[in-house]
């Protein structure tokens, strides 16, 4: 387990611990779900990147090959 020590800014220190009352969670549990949505939403930007890559590589993606992946063909 990774234990992080760091001094965080009052405003954001705050904003964490009102987040946390409204949600009946710890402090800890509030700062730790932050981090794993932050996690998330950088895995998605990555996915968003590739497909981006990808589009412009290959000039977009036909219209047959979207409803087959979306499973409506």
């Amino acid at each position: 387990m990774l234990t992080v020590t760091l001094p965080l800014p009052d405003d954001l220190a705050e904003s964490f611990r009102a987040l946390a009352e409204e949600a009946g969670q710890t402090l800890h549990e509030c700062i730790v779900s932050a981090m794993q949505r932050y996690l998330e939403e950088m895995e998605d930007v990555e996915d968003a990147r590739l497909a981006l890559e990808e589009y412009e590589r290959e000039g977009g993606v036909p219209w047959e090959r979207v409803k087959e992946e979306l499973g409506l063909g």
